[in-house]
């Protein structure tokens, strides 16, 4: 199954920032940062159908509560259809499961996060009612489809809940609520089982190194999940994969606890190092650190390993960890310098005017700083009264990077916004929270820097994404 993520802010196809919220387009207050090639998600190879159930007051299809909740089957590939109207309806849909199964529960009503259609928020209960776990977007801000993988924490009822997600957002404030009879979505729900070739990856739990790493395959023109249990604090998953060709390789995992897949704890650090290398990462997140995105560019044709290992603290009753991979074959435009050398676009006489993606307005950049003392600059030209927000990524999506500092300046190289990434918070400039507003136009400047390297991640890059639009 496939999703997107802070990488949409920072590259052309689809990086996505976690400091936005959930809601349509219209509504997130995120930015593109990388590019992304979308997947169609497994469940769309379903297909059943059922009547949409037309809803014409809040207790008008007779699924409205817990005590209404429609019987479902997650033992089989099960589908449901149904509306959000009017504004405010919540619809409610149970099913019996046992503790320690795979559970994929995706609600498809929005993918282009288009407006006038709903955008979906799924919410899991256990058989007291008690949320345990949750999703909003299948990739944040991009795909507006809500899409769980959990693990089971015991036998039982289980209750899904669909609402909109303006009404989950503003449950006071009526005004803000959508819904109607174009607020169609369909539920499916599956139980999923250990099926490599078809891109459902379970670890089979068969060692703590690479001697005995099972092959991690990617499914063709698809994404896959995978899935696996902490066993105890030294346990250390292993998968190994090969690489035909030059390619992105994305492991995105959901975030733990009732306000993600469910799981008791996050993982400690999921990392890819080449089969001739296993000790040298090629590109790290920390779970721990709520990263969740393992994305490095292009990686060469050869055979890796990719490593997930568990937290030192406690690891609580249901212990997982759940992802998609996928691989994609493009990336944000590599600047000038490239992967390794320096001294071209490292001032601003020398700066690299940025190209205008097919977005206007928009411009993206992958750039490497090798060196500790490297610097990039960019340059594009703004109009009067816009509005510029950047976002970038690095250590938060598994470059070796330490404290990437992007700083926008005029024409006389002085500083106008300064933002930093650091291991737990994204890196933008501008937004909604905190716009910053162009009043002048003229050439303006983008110098990237790094405060250290991580002696032990190779990854030198970042993704960019600049975006310019006119003040509302």
């Amino acid at each position: 199954m496939v999703r997107k993520s802070f990488l949409v802010l920072c590259t052309a196809c689809s990086l996505v920032l976690t400091a936005c919220g959930g809601g349509n387009n219209n509504n997130n207050n995120q930015q593109d940062a990388a590019p992304q090639e979308d997947r169609p998600p497994q469940f769309d190879r379903i297909t059943a159908d059922q009547p949409i159930q037309q809803d014409t007051a809040p207790q008008g299809d007779n699924n409205d509560s817990f005590e209404q909740a429609i019987e479902m089957d997650y033992t089989t590939a099960n589908q449901k259809s149904g509306v959000v109207n009017p504004k405010g309806d919540e619809d409610f849909y149970k099913f019996t499961g046992q503790a320690g199964d795979w559970v994929a529960i995706f609600v498809s009503a929005n993918p282009g996060c288009a407006k006038d259609k709903l955008d979906p928020v799924l919410t899991l209960y256990n058989a007291s009612q008690q949320q345990i776990a949750f999703n909003d977007d299948e990739l944040l801000g991009q795909v507006c489809d809500s899409f769980l993988l959990t693990r089971l924490p015991a036998d039982g009822v289980y209750y899904v809940k669909i609402q909109d997600w303006f009404q989950y957002h503003s449950p006071n404030d009526p005004s803000q609520w959508e819904g109607g009879s174009l607020y169609t979505y369909k539920l499916y729900l599956m139980k999923l089982t250990h099926d490599p070739t078809n891109g459902i990856m379970i670890d089979p739990e068969q060692g703590d190194d690479q001697t005995q790493a099972p092959d991690l395959v990617f499914p063709q023109d698809a994404a896959g999940s995978l899935l696996g249990t902490l066993r105890d604090t030294s346990d250390k998953d292993v998968f190994a994969f090969t690489l035909a060709n030059p390619s992105t390789v994305y492991v995105i995992f959901q975030p733990p606890g009732a306000e993600g897949n469910g799981s008791t704890t996050p993982f400690a650090m999921a990392y890819i190092t080449t089969k001739a290398a296993p000790t040298v990462a090629v590109a790290r997140i920390e779970g721990t650190n709520e990263q969740f995105e393992l994305q490095p560019p292009l990686l060469p044709a050869g055979e890796y390993y990719l490593w997930i290992t568990a937290p030192s603290a406690s690891l609580g009753a249901n212990a997982f960890y759940s992802a998609t991979y996928f691989l994609g074959s493009q990336d944000n435009p590599l600047d000038a310098e490239g992967a390794t050398n320096t001294g071209q676009n490292d001032t601003l006489a020398t700066a690299e005017a940025l190209t205008e993606s097919s977005t206007a307005g928009s411009y993206f950049v992958l750039a490497h700083l090798p060196t500790d003392g490297d610097v990039d600059y960019y340059k594009l030209t703004l109009q009067a009264n816009t509005t510029l927000a950047i976002a970038c990524g690095a250590q938060r999506n598994g470059s070796g990077i330490r404290g990437l500092t992007v700083s926008v300046r005029n024409d006389q190289d002085q500083e106008i916004r300064q933002g930093v990434e650091s291991a737990t918070e994204d890196l933008l400039i501008g937004g909604s929270q905190n716009p910053l507003n162009i009043t002048a136009a003229g050439t303006y400047y983008v110098r990237l820097s790094k405060q250290s390297q991580a002696p032990d991640v190779t990854g030198t890059w970042i993704r960019c994404g600049i975006h310019s639009r006119a003040q509302q």
